[in-house]
């Protein structure tokens, strides 16, 4: 890479440093049970909200934002108390409803889509329902992520109407709510919303990261050469050290780690020797609990006083250098050095350390 190339490199890096970054979309805490998958998840967690008298304190925020999405007339002169509630009630062997909701004088059906097709008869669940439960109102709701073609009293309707409404009234109810479980289900929303809900684009980086592609990819070019040597470096000091013995495992991690596996008694120590390009450092860990309670009795630390505890971890040094200033013979010998010391006489004899 020439002169002019790293001058253009230096413009666009400062010119990147004025933009506004990206905002790190977390994932939710049903993403990381991998929730996003199942339908049933969602009925259940539906069941439980719904049902005004749950241990949620949220009272009829569901059930009554519900109604009013499929603009149900006579709300507030409806007795909105949940008697009872089915997950999968049985039609037939082959057929079940995902979820119905029994008040005092209504009942709602409710068929559950997140990645399905709409392909399940609704007639007969129309029917069936109606003929189980004979309420003064019965309704018969399609929730999904898109409008759905339905059929008979089926109304559909969408995620993104329904959270609309819960959102527009939670306020009132948050008050009593039980704290835990309206993070629950802040949480539900927020995943289910991933499905279909645009995020929000940095427009100006995204024009930053389109025009300048051909240069960004020319730096990602020379930073991946970088590592490549930082490797290479690695592999020189190694070959220095040539630390050998009955007790070691040697194996390199993440392209800058040298890790030093000691088996001392029944416990492992690993010692990991860190090159990054501007520092190399060196810290001593246990790989169990038990293992950590030998930190303090090996030999580096009672020999050398500038090694000391950090947490968890022994550090024996830190050293601020460039990775291509190393003096590779040195090094070796430094690190092969304390290698020796990385035992605890009780349960090693440090002449097979030699």
């Amino acid at each position: 890479m020439d002169v002019d190339q790293i001058k253009n490199l230096e413009r666009l890096l400062k010119k990147f440093n004025r933009i506004g970054k990206l905002e790190e979309v977390l994932p939710t805490y049903l993403d990381i049970s991998g929730f996003p998958n199942l339908e049933n998840v969602a009925s259940n967690i539906l069941a439980f909200f719904l049902n005004t008298n749950g241990k949620h304190g949220l009272q009829d925020l569901l059930l009554k934002s519900l109604l009013q999405t499929i603009k149900l007339e006579s709300i507030d002169s409806m007795n909105l108390n949940v008697v009872n509630y089915y997950r999968e009630y049985v039609i037939d062997e082959r057929k079940r409803i995902d979820l119905i909701i029994l008040g005092e004088n209504f009942c709602i059906n409710i068929e559950n889509k997140l990645f399905h097709h709409l392909n399940n008869d609704l007639l007969l669940y129309e029917k069936e329902v109606n003929r189980k439960f004979k309420k003064d109102k019965n309704i018969h709701i399609v929730l999904s992520l898109k409008k759905e073609n339905v059929v008979g009293s089926f109304i559909s309707i969408t995620y993104e109407e329904f959270f609309d409404k819960i959102k527009a009234n939670i306020g009132y109810y948050s008050l009593k709510a039980n704290k835990i479980y309206l993070n629950y289900l802040l949480d539900f929303i927020q995943t289910i919303e991933s499905h279909y809900k645009m995020e929000e684009i940095n427009k100006e980086m995204f024009s930053f990261l389109v025009e300048n592609e051909q240069e960004l990819n020319e730096l990602e070019i020379e930073k991946r050469k970088l590592s490549e040597a930082l490797l290479r470096t690695l592999n020189q000091v190694k070959n220095h050290v040539g630390f050998e013995a009955d007790n070691v495992k040697q194996w390199v991690y993440n392209k800058n780690f040298l890790v030093y596996d000691f088996t001392i008694g029944d416990s492992v120590i690993a010692v990991n020797i860190v090159f990054e390009y501007t520092k190399v450092s060196m810290f001593i860990g246990g790989r169990s609990l038990k293992a950590r309670t030998l930190l303090d009795k090996l030999a580096i630390k009672r020999n050398n006083e500038h090694v000391f505890r950090r947490n968890e971890h022994l550090i024996v040094f830190e050293d601020r250098i460039n990775f291509f200033d190393i003096p590779m013979e040195e090094y070796g010998e430094k690190i092969k050095n304390y290698l020796s010391q990385v035992y605890v006489a009780e349960f090693t004899n440090p002449e097979i350390l030699n």
